[in-house]
C-alpha cells in the first residue's frame, strides 16, 4: 500500500479541487483523470511523432533511394547503396525504440491510473459504516471491470492522436513521388476510417448492454449466497438456477456479438492496406503512367505505414466508449 498511496492522494487532491471549483454535481471525473495523466500523455504523443518520422523516413524515402542506386552498375553507386541500407537499418531500429518507449509510457500511465482510482474508491468505501447504498457485486464490478476499462483507455487512447499527422505526411509524400493517382489509396483509407468507427461504436453499445446484465447477474448471485439457507429451506434452488442461467445466456449473447464485431473490425486493417495498394496501382496503370520499381516499393511501404491508423482506431474507440460508462459509475 505504501507505493500507491501518493498516487491516490494526488488524485484525491485533484478531485477535491474539481469539486470546490464546480460543485459535486458538475464535477467531471474525466477531467480529473486527464489532469492526472496529462504530462505522460503528451510525452507519449511526442514519442509517437518521432516514431512516425522514422517510419516515413526509412521505408519510404530510403527505400526509394536504395532501389535507384542499385539499378546502377557502377561501384560508387553500390557503396552509396550500402550506406543507405545501413541508414535504413538505423531508422527502423530507432522507430522500434520510440514505439517501445510509447507503449512503456502508456502501460505505466494505465497502471498508475488504475491503482490510484482503485485505492481511492476502496478508501472511500472503508469510510462508510454500512454499504446499504451499494451491493457487494457492484463494488466488485467497479474495482475489476470498470477499473480495467480505464486501464485500456489510458493504454490505447493516446495512440490515435498522431493519426492526422500520419495521414497528412503519407498523403503529401505519396503525391510527391507517385502523382495524383496516390490520392486514390488515401481516399480508400479515409472511406474505411468512418466504417471502423461505426463498428467500434456498435461494439461498445453491445458491451455497455453486457455490463448492465453483468451487474444484474452478480447482484442475483450475491442474493443467492446471502439467502442460501432460506432458499434451501423452501427448495427454491432450481428457480434461482434458472434465473441465473437466463441472465448469463443474455450476457453471453451480447458478449458474442461484441466479439464478432471487434474481430471483423480488427480484420479490416490488412484488407484496407491491400485494397489501397491495388486500387492505386490499377488506376495509375490504367491512366498509362510510368511505374518504376523504386516508386512502387516506396508507395507500398508508405501504405503499410498508414495501416497503423486503421489497426489502432477500433481499440481506441472501444476503450473511450467503455471508459465513459465506467467514469459515470465511479463518480457515484
Amino acid at each position: 500500500m505504501i507505493p500507491v498511496r501518493p498516487r491516490a492522494r494526488r488524485f484525491q487532491i485533484l478531485w477535491d479541487e474539481e469539486i470546490e471549483r464546480v460543485g459535486p454535481e458538475r464535477a467531471s471525473l474525466g477531467r480529473v483523470v486527464w489532469k492526472f495523466q496529462r504530462t505522460r500523455v503528451l510525452m507519449d504523443v511526442v514519442a509517437n511523432i518521432l516514431c512516425i518520422i522514422m517510419a516515413a523516413l526509412g521505408p519510404t524515402v530510403l527505400i526509394h533511394q536504395i532501389l535507384q542506386h542499385i539499378s546502377s552498375i557502377s561501384s560508387g553507386h553500390i557503396g552509396i547503396s550500402i550506406l543507405l541500407c545501413l541508414a535504413l537499418f538505423a531508422t527502423e531500429f530507432t522507430k522500434v525504440l520510440f514505439w517501445a518507449l510509447a507503449w512503456a509510457i502508456n502501460y505505466r500511465t494505465a497502471i498508475r491510473l488504475k491503482v490510484a482510482l482503485s485505492t481511492l474508491i476502496f478508501e472511500n468505501l472503508l469510510s462508510f459504516k454500512t454499504l446499504t447504498h451499494i451491493s457487494a457485486g457492484e463494488v466488485l464490478n467497479v474495482l475489476s471491470s470498470d477499473s480495467y476499462s480505464l486501464f485500456e483507455a489510458a493504454l490505447f487512447c493516446p495512440l490515435p492522436a498522431t493519426i492526422p499527422i500520419l495521414m497528412v505526411v503519407c498523403a503529401v509524400y505519396a503525391f510527391f513521388i507517385l502523382g495524383s493517382t496516390a490520392l486514390v489509396g488515401i481516399c480508400v483509407y479515409l472511406i474505411f476510417i468512418p466504417i471502423q468507427m461505426f463498428m467500434a461504436k456498435l461494439n461498445s453499445a453491445f458491451r455497455r448492454s453486457a455490463i448492465s446484465v453483468t451487474d444484474k447477474r452478480v447482484q442475483t448471485m450475491n442474493e443467492f449466497l446471502t439467502c442460501i439457507k432460506l432458499i434451501k429451506m423452501y427448495a427454491w434452488e432450481k428457480s434461482f438456477i434458472n434465473t441465473i442461467h437466463d441472465i448469463r445466456k443474455r450476457e453471453k449473447k451480447l458478449l458474442e456479438k461484441a466479439g464478432y464485431v471487434q474481430s471483423g473490425n480488427s480484420a479490416l486493417a490488412p484488407i484496407v492496406s491491400t485494397i489501397a495498394i491495388v486500387s492505386t496501382f490499377t488506376c495509375h496503370i490504367f491512366l498509362k503512367r510510368k511505374l518504376t520499381a523504386p516508386v512502387a516499393f516506396s508507395v507500398i511501404a508508405m501504405f503499410n505505414v498508414m495501416k497503423f491508423s486503421i489497426a489502432i482506431l477500433p481499440f481506441s474507440v472501444k476503450a473511450v466508449a467503455e471508459a465513459s460508462v465506467s467514469l459515470r459509475r465511479m463518480k457515484v
